[in-house]
């Protein structure tokens, strides 16, 4: 009875769907390798001449189903080994393009430099492709065995094939370059602290730099302009980045070669501190821009009473940033600069009178030295916010 329930459990096979089983199998070239196997080992079960079974005066004849299932065996066979073809192909050249890069990368990486930073680039380097050396060894075992099951399993290889003794070619010269710069370095490791000694005294000399220019420069005055301000910071921002990312490699270079380090985060908090303050440039950015609009327009159309509306729109929205901007001075100017030009509106009042003539405005220009500057038709609003008695 045995062969018979395993032959009736056979039905399951059409209800099982390809891309089911090819989600569950993923990029694991194992499992590929290990359904072949049983797919080939269950369908060797029906291959056998026996295809009658008596039951006292019963015979069951299961010919037919028999060749069915045999039939459905080797479609199954057929279309995973296909799919695991693509699948070890793809995973190979992937691995031949990566050895070969990193190759080439070790060859044009050299001791012989002066160059402190480019000796703690290869020594990073060279530790980040040992720590990985073991996966990639295993790797490549897994190669090996998967193009046996392809060739087992008479698998038709593409003509553009990446064979195993490829691989196995550029992984031994891998292998050979790594161990060249690994030997170099723990020949020269003496110098080599000595120069990350030195590199470590030239970038800590760099951060201490970068803190006073900041706290110098800072565009943290109200009277700087949104888009000088925001340069301003991008431009720290980026010496910033370069500068971490010297630092971090200085630690790593510490931790490869066993010295002492304290990995500190002034620099990120440095970084977070500019971020904050591009934000807050930006959001009053919007406000000043509505200002300066409020300042192109021409005496002679401004009509005060929807620029008091505009004016008391912006002290509203400016009252509702958030609280941490309210301790920053471009906060505080811009909120001051919004309602000394409401107190200046009462004033503009009066200078919109019918009662001023143009006499009346070239004795004031006259008075506050502006006569030539401009002519009347040209005046704007900010013209007269910018009077300096």
């Amino acid at each position: 009875m045995p062969e018979l329930n395993a032959k009736l459990k056979e039905v399951s096979l059409w209800d099982l769907e390809p891309n089911y089983i090819y989600n569950r199998l993923g990029d694991d070239l194992n499992k590929w390798k290990q359904i072949l196997s049983e797919i080939k080992k269950s369908r060797a079960t029906f291959d056998n001449s026996d295809v009658e079974r008596s039951f006292g005066f019963i015979v069951v004849n299961y010919e037919q189903a028999q060749s069915k299932v045999n039939a459905k065996y080797d479609q199954w066979q057929r279309d995973v080994l296909a799919k695991f073809g693509i699948k070890l192909g793809d995973s190979m050249r992937e691995f031949h393009s990566g050895a070969s890069n990193s190759r080439k990368e070790l060859e044009n990486k050299s001791m012989e430099s002066n160059n402190t930073s480019e000796a703690v680039a290869l020594i990073t380097f060279v530790q980040d492709l040992k720590r990985k050396v073991n996966k990639w060894n295993q790797d490549v075992e897994i190669f090996r065995e998967g193009q046996k099951t392809l060739e087992r399993q008479r698998y038709q290889f593409p003509s553009d094939w990446l064979y195993i003794e490829q691989i196995e070619g550029e992984w031994s010269a891998f292998n050979e370059i790594l161990d060249k710069k690994n030997n170099q370095i723990q020949d020269q490791i003496d110098g080599l602290k000595l120069k990350i000694v030195a590199e470590d005294k030239n970038v800590e000399e760099k951060i201490k730099k970068i803190h006073a220019d900041r706290d110098t420069n800072k565009p943290i005055q109200g009277d700087i302009k949104p888009d000088i301000a925001t340069n301003t910071l991008q431009i720290y921002e980026g010496k910033i980045t370069r500068l971490k990312e010297e630092y971090d490699m200085v630690c790593r270079a510490k931790k490869a070669l066993g010295m002492a380090f304290t990995n500190e985060d002034r620099l990120e908090n440095v970084l977070e501190e500019l971020k904050d303050l591009k934000s807050v440039w930006s959001s009053f950015s919007s406000v000043w821009k509505s200002i300066n609009e409020l300042k192109e327009t021409l005496w002679s159309s401004v009509v005060l009473q929807k620029v008091r509306q505009q004016l008391d729109n912006l002290l509203n929205e400016i009252k509702k940033m958030p609280g941490r901007m309210h301790s920053y001075k471009p906060f505080e100017y811009v909120q001051e600069t919004v309602k000394t030009y409401l107190i200046l509106n009462t004033i503009l009042s009066e200078l919109k009178s019918e009662a001023l003539k143009d006499r009346h405005w070239r004795q004031l220009f006259k008075a506050l030295k502006l006569d030539g500057r401009f002519l009347l038709t040209e005046m704007t609003v900010g013209h007269i916010w910018d009077f300096d008695p």
